[in-house]
Parts: C-alpha cells; structure tokens; sequence
C-alpha cells in the first residue's frame, strides 16, 4: 500500500528554485509537493499530476498541480541531483498554469535541466555573495538581478 505525506522539504527546495529561476508563472499557493513511500516503481523518481479545471471544481479546490516524490528513490539521492529533480518538474508546467502538462521531448529535457541547474547555482551563489557584498555594490545588484530575470523569463519562453 503506498502512503501519501506531504512532503515540506521538497516544498522549501521548490520554492528557492522558483525565486532564483523567476518561475513567475510557477503558483506556489496553487501547488503541492507529496512523497510516497510504499511504490513499487524501480526508475520513477518523481512525478507532476496536473488537476484541469474540470477536477479543481468538481473537488473544490484551486490546487492546480501536484508534484510526488518517490522516497525509495528521492531520498538517498544527493542534493545536486534532488535539485535537478525539482527543476525537471517545474519544467512541465506551462505559462498558462491551468492544469496542462508540457511534454518531455521540446520542453523537459537533460540538456533544458542542466541548463536552469547552473543558471540556479549561479544565482544561489551570486545572491549569498551579494548579501555579503551588499554595502560595497550600491545599486549595482538590483540592476544586475533584474536583467537576470528578464532573461531568465526570455530563456523559459523559448523553450
């Protein structure tokens, strides 16, 4: 029997991604993270549910999406990797928000992963060096930080 808990660490991982990558059409408040323990699945390791408009009033709710992490196979992984997990799922919802699923062939793929990896490595990086460094820049960092998310947003447009 497989088991369903919310998962607040995956959560927390999520939304630093989000932030850093400027996922701006990522609804966190409209997103949930679970992990399941008891799958028997051996190259699972997570998975996006989409809830389409038809699901979110028939149930009530204005959860839109659903990311599972399989524990038997998420959890041991390292942290790079959990990270580079969360990107990958975050790559299928579309713009639009609205319970959809963009497919792995154009739009989730390694090379679209590694690449919004790095970018969040820089950025999480950057971000603790410019609050080290925040006294000495004056307003040099938020014109830095707002052409990275313009680019960022043109870079997730494209894909």
């Amino acid at each position: 029997m497989i088991n369903y808990t919310e998962a607040e660490d995956i959560e927390q991982t999520a939304r630093s991604i989000v932030a850093a990558l400027n996922f701006s059409h990522v609804d966190l408040d409209r997103l949930r993270f679970i992990r399941s323990k008891g799958s028997r699945s051996r190259t699972i390791i997570a998975r996006i549910h989409g809830l389409t408009q038809i699901w979110r009033q028939t149930l009530g709710s204005n959860i839109t999406y659903i990311i599972e992490v399989l524990s038997e196979q998420y959890d041991s992984l390292s942290k790079d990797d959990k990270e580079k997990i969360i990107i990958h799922e975050l790559l299928h919802i579309p713009t639009s928000f609205g319970g959809g699923l963009r497919p792995h062939r154009k739009h989730v793929t390694k090379r679209h992963v590694e690449k919004f990896y790095r970018i969040y490595c820089n950025v999480v990086t950057s971000k603790t060096q410019t609050h080290v460094d925040s006294s000495d820049s004056g307003g040099e960092s938020v014109v830095q930080d707002f052409t990275l998310k313009k680019w960022l947003q043109n870079q997730f447009y494209k894909l």
